[in-house]
């Protein structure tokens, strides 16, 4: 029969055999052990120590133990398990677990990312504000003749290097400068047209083989208008001078031979002019022509401007002017040859000859006149600077009075014109 010693100690081997198992169950579950306070558990460890020490005390009702208790027996008979050492994997799945984008939430660095995209996509679209367009002359004559200056000192030159019989296919006559573009026109027994939209760097050939030669070119709101020399006819362009139609002139008194040479518009009225004294008027826009030729007239008609409230013309000896382009009156004095008239840089400029000089005569009110000499047949200004020319020479200067020869030429124009382009 075994003792009683033999009995109390086969239950403490059965009890411990007990916590040990319940130890082992509490590892899987760890959990429940961090979940306990502090507090109890320092109280029951202080319990637990003192049923270790004397074994013999427990009594057989002590296998009933509550969890609580089985569970801090556990705790203090095998030390709480450590926590597993976190690996690279864990530390992924930790990461991803806390990140804001399972959130729901952006990433702080994404919009950082989107926001740099967009600042290089807005860097990429960014249109740097186009330069202020400046005055360009620009010239043309014989043999396709171009040339353009900045600065009347440096001629960037096209063509021109024809010798013999200057009356050739690309022949040009006049130019002119409206909306942007320039436009060239000549020919012999074509109707040669250039168009420029770059400053006369670059044309284009938009004319035809075939129709005459052109003599005169204009711009007025918004449309071109070139003349036929001796045709009687007016082609007009409402696309920037890429295409051209002709006129109908059935209800025009345009006559043919009349030696169109010049076309210009002014108040709302489009002139063409030339040959004899001709002089055509369209107060419609080109749809109809009225005869306003001078009679008596010796030579040709260079010029008809509008200044200070009156019409001005010239050509060959002769020199009027008028307030209604019908009535004409002398100029307060007297030419021998008037070769051109220009209103440029606030004034009406007159360049003529006399008996033995080259003479120009400029107004400001198109009443009071100055005169003085001059080596130029013509002038062009724009924001001050007046360039003038005598056959292929140059001159420059700030003003009429202080015009001074370039070394270097383009070669002679038939006409020029100031446009506006691109620096």
């Amino acid at each position: 029969m075994v003792g009683r010693g033999a009995r109390l100690w086969l239950r403490y081997v059965w009890i411990m055999g007990l916590v040990g198992g319940v130890g082992i169950f509490l590892q899987a579950c760890p959990s429940e052990v961090t979940q306990e306070k502090p507090s109890e558990k320092v109280a029951q460890e202080s319990t637990n120590n003192e049923s270790l020490k004397e074994p013999v005390s427990v009594e057989p009702s002590s296998q009933e133990a509550t969890p609580e208790t089985t569970v801090e027996v556990a705790s203090e008979a095998s030390p709480e398990p450590a926590q597993e050492p976190v690996g690279p994997e864990m530390t992924a799945e930790a990461t991803q677990e806390a990140t804001p984008e399972d959130a729901g939430i952006p990433e702080a660095d994404e919009p950082i990312a989107e926001q740099s995209a967009n600042e290089e996509n807005v860097i990429e679209t960014i249109v740097e504000p186009s330069l202020p367009p400046v005055p360009v002359f620009v010239g043309v004559g014989n043999f396709g003749l171009r040339a353009y200056t900045f600065d009347g000192v440096t001629w960037v030159k096209q063509g021109g290097t024809g010798t013999g019989n200057q009356h050739t296919a690309d022949l040009l006559r006049a130019v002119a400068y409206g909306d942007g573009v320039l436009v060239a026109v000549g020919g012999n027994n074509n109707s040669h047209i250039l168009r420029s939209v770059d400053g006369g760097k670059n044309w284009q050939d938009v004319g035809f083989a075939t129709g005459g030669w052109l003599g005169g070119v204009t711009y007025a709101d918004g449309v071109w208008f070139a003349a036929k020399g001796y045709d009687a006819n007016v082609l007009r362009s409402d696309d920037k001078g890429l295409t051209w139609t002709n006129v109908d002139m059935s209800k025009s008194q345009v006559k043919r031979s009349s030696g169109i040479r010049r076309m210009d518009a002014y108040q709302g009225k489009l002139l063409s002019f030339g040959d004899g004294g001709t002089l055509y008027v369209s107060h419609d826009k080109g749809i109809s022509w009225l005869d306003h030729s001078f009679t008596g007239w010796t030579g040709g008609v260079n010029f008809v401007v509008y200044f200070k409230g009156s019409w001005f013309a010239g050509g060959g000896s002769n020199c009027v002017t008028s307030k209604d382009l019908k009535t004409w009156t002398a100029c307060p004095f007297t030419v021998k040859e008037l070769y051109s008239g220009t209103v440029a840089g606030g004034q009406l400029s007159l360049f003529h000859n006399d008996r033995y000089d080259t003479r120009f005569s400029y107004t400001k009110d198109g009443v009071t006149w100055v005169h003085g000499k001059t080596p130029v047949y013509g002038v062009l200004e724009a924001d001050g600077l007046w360039i003038g020319m005598r056959y292929g020479a140059v001159y420059k200067g700030a003003s009429i009075e202080t015009l001074k020869k370039e070394p270097s030429s383009p070669g002679g124009f038939r006409d020029w014109a100031v446009g506006y382009t691109q620096p």
